[in-house]
C-alpha cells in the first residue's frame, strides 16, 4: 500500500500526517512543508513536482521494494508520531504561552 500525494505548493498537509501514523508508504511532492515529514529516510520523495516521470518512477520504486518500502512507512510513523503526538503539541503549547508571561 502506498500513498500518492502530488502537489505544487503546500503547507504541512494532515492527509500525509494520518497516513504516515497509519504506517502507510508515500510517494510526495516536495513542496513547502512536506520534506519535514517525507525524504528520502521515510518515503520517496519527488522533487520536480512537474514532472510526471519522476511520481511514476517514485511510485515503481515504491512497489517494487517491498523491504525498503516497509522500512520507510516505519521511519515515517515513528517520526510523524513525535513530531505531531499530542504530547508535543502540548509541550509546544505550553512554552508557546510561558513565553507570553
Amino acid at each position: 500500500t502506498l500513498w500518492l500525494f502530488t502537489s505544487a505548493w503546500e503547507g504541512m498537509p494532515t492527509i500525509l500526517i494520518e497516513v504516515a501514523v497509519r504506517g502507510m508508504a508515500v510517494v510526495a511532492s516536495q513542496v513547502g512543508g512536506v520534506p519535514e515529514l517525507v525524504n528520502e529516510e521515510t518515503g520517496f520523495p519527488v522533487v520536480e513536482v512537474d514532472n510526471v516521470d519522476e511520481y511514476v518512477a517514485a511510485v515503481q520504486a515504491c512497489i517494487d521494494n517491498r523491504d525498503l518500502r516497509i522500512a520507510r512507512a516505519e521511519r515515517l510513523m515513528a517520526k510523524a508520531a513525535k513530531l505531531y503526538s499530542q504530547k508535543t503539541y502540548v509541550r509546544d503549547l505550553t512554552a508557546i504561552f510561558a513565553c507570553e508571561n
